[in-house]
């Protein structure tokens, strides 16, 4: 049996509860990737997660953006547009 198997999860889920977190606080800050980098919303996003013990510096935090979204485990999120 697998570790993936034995956890009773697939290759597509995330890897780590850290990924979930980053997934999770990028959702909520509602910025697309490409918009991201060098933010306030990437910076309240970094924060967040060092405090919970994550060790990624910022530009490996943000490749893991980007090769989730690559991967397609990572929502699209859109900008709003007023009317």
């Amino acid at each position: 049996m697998s570790k993936h198997e034995a956890s009773g999860t697939d290759r597509d889920d995330l890897e780590s509860p850290f990924d979930t977190d980053l997934v999770n606080e990028f959702v909520k800050a509602g910025v697309p990737v490409d918009r991201l980098a060098y933010s306030a919303q990437f910076e309240e996003i970094f924060k967040k997660l060092e405090a919970k013990g994550d060790k990624r510096d910022r530009a490996a935090m943000y490749q893991r953006l980007l090769n989730l979204r690559k991967s397609g485990r990572l929502p699209l999120v859109h900008t709003r547009r007023s009317a």
